[in-house]
């Protein structure tokens, strides 16, 4: 029997085994029912698959093309089901699923076995599943059990002791020291303020509070607490005085040791506020649907199709299913706490220092960079003397993706990544310096960031008001090395196999009252190495693919008309270098470049604007890259014949 030139048998080879080579080409979705009524059951069943997961696209009456899935037809790299993504012009995609239940057959060998789920994760099935993630973590798992009982942190919402009929009430309790077991809340604030606790209501938080006043997380979080039959919890919002400072600063250094403590941290993953629960509740839309019949060699077929369960990715786009994990104060908190459990939109999803998981087990089919927790812990197991470039390594990593994400306030951006900090310290033994590590400095300072695009201009501009010598400054943050003074998501390149060529002479640093992880009240560098003076200039051009206008800054040491700057030469500003206020340059133009140091394939440069005024100190003001295996390669510092001695503050 000729094989179908549409659907191939969802095979992928061909009648002379040659790769058949449609996976990822878009098909219209019509070519699938005409091919289907023409007698191609293959064909048939995925049509009708797409028009049972996904009725109201087929509802618009608007032409829908369809594709497989990247990589749906090699099971051993990806998910075990066979995907297809519809798509309804350029801005609507759904992704559909067909798999095989644990009993169900078929004859299509491209069709893998995966789980139903109920998508309800209040149920009791998905609650026992949850407790035996749990037990098995901690009877089995060595690394998620390294932390001894701990002691409750220094107030805890108290649930009330369970078992003799009467509802428990609930209060704030402020703890003795004593060692319990407690589960930790992570949460979104949003725009749902929810109930909080300051210095008037203290008091009456420790009598009693009320259920009506709560929020549904909060609510939701108490029901899964006492499902798992813990007594205490701690929530942010509750357990720290709000409208004290001093309470704040104290608690909010001891973040590492309560979620690292935690018997299980409860994360409402789904919800953006208070007002949207920890709990999913099945919906028609995303209903597991059924397909069977019989071949026409009357062989018996079953399987299941259903929009694909969301999982979340190591890129940020892919989070919006999961509005929790956008947040920049849950990054450590999903880091340290020793197991996480998260509620999602659609299923329960388990994370521990071991293992992620989840209802569908489709999280078991993703790389290893969609784990952080598991490529954190992996790294600080193997932290040695001699694996120390790992850790220098996995900081930039965590750095970021911390600063891919949101805070409200910016001058959360050091404390929120304290706990995180505090914990690598154990491993590091130096100091800690606004965001950089002291037996790292060098290759640390090498950081960049886009942020002084035109259209990000509201960003540059609140960016600079951190930066030391602007009078608008409500609170300077950190020196002008450390990526902490922008409020930008920054980017490392490939500093593996970094090598230092500038030194450090000294280093000065003040930390803030409460502790040296949420920041520095001054901070300044000594710095020797190879320098040059050079010319910036700018110009204007459109940014793809909106066509915006943005600056494009350039840095050339030998003068315009050599053109001896070189191929493979990028200079990336910090922040907007003409913008209005103290942020711009004192120097007409002129500006210092110093190497910092290089890799195999790349060198990196520190561009500098001098201060004299002020006694000759030095601001950093971007980063510059050259790229060395590259024709036309030209050293900027070529005919240099001493290094200079620098203060970079």
């Amino acid at each position: 029997m000729p094989v179908c030139q549409i659907c191939n048998g969802l095979s992928n080879r061909d009648a002379e085994g040659k790769d058949w080579p449609w996976v990822g080409q878009a098909q219209d979705v019509r070519t699938l029912g005409f091919s289907g009524r023409n007698g191609c059951l293959t064909c048939s069943v995925l049509y009708k698959g797409l028009r049972m997961a996904v009725p109201s696209l087929f509802a618009a009456q608007i032409g829908l093309t369809y594709r497989i899935g990247s990589g749906a037809m090699h099971q051993e790299r990806c998910r075990p089901f066979f995907t297809i993504n519809v798509g309804l012009g350029l801005n609507e995609e759904a992704q559909v699923e067909y798999f095989l239940a644990p009993d169900d057959t078929c004859p299509w060998n491209a069709i893998g076995t995966a789980i139903i789920v109920s998508e309800d994760t209040q149920s009791d099935g998905s609650f026992k599943l949850a407790k035996d993630w749990l037990d098995t973590c901690t009877k089995e798992h060595t690394l998620c059990n390294r932390i001894s009982p701990t002691r409750l942190p220094t107030r805890v919402v108290d649930l009330g002791r369970q078992g003799d009929g009467a509802v428990p009430e609930i209060r704030l309790y402020e703890s003795q020291n004593e060692v319990q077991r407690y589960m930790c809340l992570s949460h979104c604030w949003g725009k749902y303020v929810s109930i909080t606790t300051t210095t008037k209501t203290l008091a009456e938080r420790k009598a009693g509070i009320p259920w009506s006043s709560l929020s549904k997380t909060f609510q939701e979080a108490i029901t899964i607490c006492r499902k798992f039959g813990v007594r205490y919890i701690w929530i942010d919002s509750l357990c720290i005085i709000q409208d004290s400072r001093e309470d704040w600063e104290r608690e909010a250094a001891k973040m590492a040791p309560y979620y690292q403590g935690a018997y299980l941290t409860i994360a409402a993953s789904k919800s953006a506020d208070g007002g949207q629960g920890c709990f999913a509740a099945p919906s028609a839309e995303n209903a597991t649907a059924e397909l069977s019949g019989r071949t026409s060699e009357g062989e018996l077929y079953s399987i299941h199709v259903r929009r694909v369960l969301p999982h979340w990715n190591h890129l940020r786009s892919h989070f919006s299913s999961f509005p929790l994990l956008t947040r920049g104060w849950v990054y450590q908190e999903r880091l340290l706490s020793p197991r996480i459990l998260h509620f999602g939109p659609r299923e329960l999803i388990w994370e521990c220092t071991e293992q992620t998981i989840c209802e569908c087990f489709g999280t078991h089919q993703q790389g290893i960079y969609t784990h952080p927790k598991l490529t954190h812990s992996g790294a600080l197991l193997d932290a040695s003397p001699t694996t120390a470039v790992n850790l220098f390594w996995r900081w930039r990593q965590m750095v970021m993706e911390y600063t891919s994400l949101d805070l409200t306030r910016v001058s959360d951006l050091l404390p929120a990544l304290g706990g995180i900090a505090l914990d690598m310290g154990r491993f590091r033994h130096v100091r800690y310096l606004a965001g950089l590590w002291e037996d790292s400095l060098v290759g640390d300072m090498c950081w960049s960031t886009w942020a002084y695009y035109a259209h990000n201009i509201a960003a540059t501009e609140r960016q600079l008001a951190c930066r030391k010598g602007d009078p608008s400054a409500e609170e300077w943050r950190a020196p002008s090395w450390s990526w902490a003074s922008c409020n930008a998501e920054i980017e490392y390149s490939d500093v593996v196999d970094f090598t230092d060529d500038a030194k450090v002479e000294d280093l000065v640093v003040v930390p803030r009252p409460a502790t040296i992880f949420f920041g520095l009240e001054l901070g300044f560098i000594k710095l020797e190495g190879w320098m040059t003076t050079a010319t910036l200039s700018h110009f204007v051009r459109p940014m793809p693919p909106h066509g915006e206008w943005t600056r494009v800054f350039d840095i050339d040491r030998f003068g315009r008309e050599e053109r001896r700057k070189g191929p493979g030469c990028y200079f990336l500003p910090d922040f907007d270098l003409i913008a209005r206020g103290n942020g711009r340059l004192n120097t007409s133009g002129v500006v210092y470049c110093m190497r910092m140091g290089m890799t195999e394939s790349r060198v990196y440069s520190i561009v500098l604007d001098c201060h004299e005024k002020d006694g000759g100190w030095f601001r950093r003001i971007g980063l510059l890259t050259q790229t060395r295996k590259i024709r036309g390669y030209v050293d900027l510092y070529d005919g240099l014949k001493e290094k200079s001695v620098l203060l970079l503050c």
